[in-house]
């Protein structure tokens, strides 16, 4: 910007004062279009002199709209973070959008640290936010590895179920999520993510897991001597939907009742060690 348009630049900025709702805005959008760290610094500064009211609203939402329009991330991010308390819903979820679509870390930062309850009205829209923020972004990133965790964290926290990302770094957690299978009446969420995202098991233990999410005994006991290993496997990583599932097996196909009775005896142990012999004692069974 050169010398001689100083003038100019001062009108404008005394303008932003204007009790005129189309003077402030002419004066905004001028300021956005010249585009330079300048007009950034004269938005910010007019949005801290705004009085903290309702009525004023729209006056933020003029002045940020010009941010947005400029580009400066981090400026946005600032006028977002300091003044979203000030914005109609409308606005605010807007603005989160706008953040989430940029996958830019700074963007991220915000949008978490605007919810502050799963009970706010907002708290569904700004998840739904951090996974649009997680398909605009670096899968290889540390703040993505961030975004997922919180996701996972939160995800059917309280009744509240929102889309979650694709790719394969999230495919991973929510198969993590199901390996481990300890929280109640969550599994069959995960699945049914898995589902919507065209997901199959790849091994043997992966339709495990799947399959105990589902609570398809049924399924798993069609599946026959051949589930037993994965079985095992799913309950050495710490599922302890596994137990149930063998003990199930073990009703179905075991023939005789002191035979089901010495493995079930086994699987109810509380040390894992018992426990895989009772597994063990099952497949053994099976296979003759």
């Amino acid at each position: 910007m050169t010398e001689d348009t100083s003038p100019e630049i001062d009108k404008l900025i005394a303008d932003l004062e204007s009790d005129n709702k189309e003077v402030c805005q002419a004066s905004a959008e001028a300021l956005g279009n010249i585009g330079d760290a300048r007009a950034v610094e004269v938005l910010i500064r007019a949005l801290g002199r705004l009085e903290r009211s309702w009525k004023l609203a729209s006056k933020y939402e003029m002045l940020i709209d010009v941010l947005v329009e400029i580009g400066d991330m981090e400026a946005l991010c600032e006028a977002v973070s300091n003044y979203n308390s000030h914005l109609e819903l409308s606005a605010t979820h807007h603005y989160m959008e706008v953040l989430a679509d940029t996958g830019d870390p700074r963007a991220l930062d915000v949008i978490i640290q605007s919810i502050t309850s799963s009970k706010d009205s907002t708290y569904f829209h700004q998840m739904e936010c951090i996974t649009l923020w997680c398909c605009s972004a670096e899968e290889d990133s540390p703040e993505y590895d961030s975004a997922l965790d919180y996701l996972m964290h939160h995800i059917g926290w309280e009744g509240n179920i929102f889309v979650f990302p694709d790719g394969d770094k999230a495919i991973d957690a929510l198969i993590d999520e199901l390996r481990a299978g300890q929280r109640d009446g969550l599994d069959p969420h995960v699945a049914e993510i898995l589902d919507e995202q065209g997901w199959e098991p790849e091994t043997e233990e992966q339709r495990a897991i799947y399959l105990l999410a589902k609570n398809n005994t049924e399924a798993i006991i069609e599946w026959g001597e051949a589930a037993i290993e994965p079985l095992i496997e799913a309950l050495t990583n710490g599922n302890p939907f596994a137990r149930d599932a063998l003990a199930e097996m073990t009703n179905n196909l075991v023939k005789t009742d002191k035979e089901k009775k010495n493995i079930i005896k086994f699987l109810e142990s509380d040390d894992q060690g018992m426990v895989q012999m009772g597994a063990a004692m099952l497949k053994g069974i099976l296979e003759k």
